[in-house]
């Protein structure tokens, strides 16, 4: 009777202990085999997929939690599985993302490129303060780390503003020498055409008025809403997502006020409100291609003053 229970105990454990006999190796393994497998899943899937391998590789973290590896690369599924999801979700996987790395970091203090991903991630959850710390605890610990200097670059990018009367921009001081810097050090790097571009970027102004040309027309003009103006229009262009601003993951709607002229083309037009300079101009060129079917009143055209919203958003 007592081998009996001492077997069914054993059974029991046995049962209790999925994992009995695998390593943290073989974990990691399976984890990293499952991951691949999610990074190629169609999106409709991917989802499960990365949970999937979330799933593995905590078992990793659980089989030995002093293999920074097992760390990385959890952060990693969970990086893929934000992408995959939105609002409250997504923010929670980017949180258990950055909550991996930490583990990692632990593990191997200062190390530049584990706060640079940190602060990457913090820059993609729209936590930009965050971002920035980390970008500056990456510098600290290895002053010539050029990915730190360009990420650092672009947080900072997005605290730049308009003056109202000039359309003059204006940046963080360390924002320009950081995109500097990184070309110093790596004047051939991944993001030196991107740094190139975002300096010159930073050097243009929204212009005060914005047409073909200058069109100048008397008495009193009707103000039309945007879906009334919509229904007249035989041409739309859509705008081309600027470099510097995806760069920057900088969206948002850039509000342009404008008059459609008697032959149908856009003129004198007005950037009201945006978030950036370079999506004001990408909106303002894309408007300026458009074309309106005249809009006439007893047989006889006339113009007409509106506004168009046009919204830039990120891909997922």
């Amino acid at each position: 009777m007592k081998l009996f229970l001492s077997l069914f105990c054993c059974l029991c454990l046995l049962l209790a202990e999925p994992t009995f006999g695998q390593t943290a190796a073989d974990a990691l393994t399976a984890g990293r085999i499952a991951l691949k497998r999610a990074q190629a899943s169609p999106r409709s899937s991917a989802a499960a997929a990365y949970e999937a391998a979330i799933d593995k590789l905590k078992n990793a973290g659980d089989l030995d939690p002093r293999q920074f590896a097992i760390w990385d690369t959890l952060a990693e599924a969970y990086t893929g599985l934000a992408h995959a999801l939105t609002g409250i979700d997504q923010t929670n996987a980017y949180n258990a993302a950055i909550a991996s790395y930490e583990k990692s970091l632990a593990l191997k203090p200062n190390d530049a490129a584990l706060l640079t991903q940190i602060g990457i991630l913090y820059l993609d959850s729209e936590q930009p303060e965050m971002s920035q710390n980390y970008f500056k605890k990456a510098l600290d610990a290895d002053p010539k780390f050029a990915e730190a200097f360009y990420r650092y670059g672009t947080a900072l990018y997005r605290n730049g503003k308009v003056e109202g009367e000039t359309g003059a921009q204006t940046f963080p001081p360390e924002c320009k020498n950081s995109f500097k810097r990184y070309l110093q050090l790596q004047p051939g790097g991944p993001h030196a055409h991107q740094a190139t571009a975002i300096l010159a970027a930073m050097e243009q102004k929204v212009p005060q008025s914005y047409a073909p040309a200058p069109y100048w027309s008397e008495g009193q003009h009707p103000l039309i809403e945007q879906k009334q103006a919509e229904t007249y229009l035989i041409k739309k262009v859509p705008p081309v997502y600027p470099l510097p601003a995806k760069e920057a993951r900088i969206e948002g709607t850039v509000l342009i006020e404008l008059m459609v002229a008697k032959n149908g083309e856009p003129h004198n037009m007005r950037v009201v409100s945006s978030p950036s300079v370079s999506l004001s101009l990408a909106a303002l060129e894309a408007l300026r291609q458009w074309r309106f079917q005249p809009m006439t009143s007893k047989g006889v055209a006339y113009d007409v003053f509106t506004s168009f919203a046009i919204k830039f958003t990120l891909p997922q």
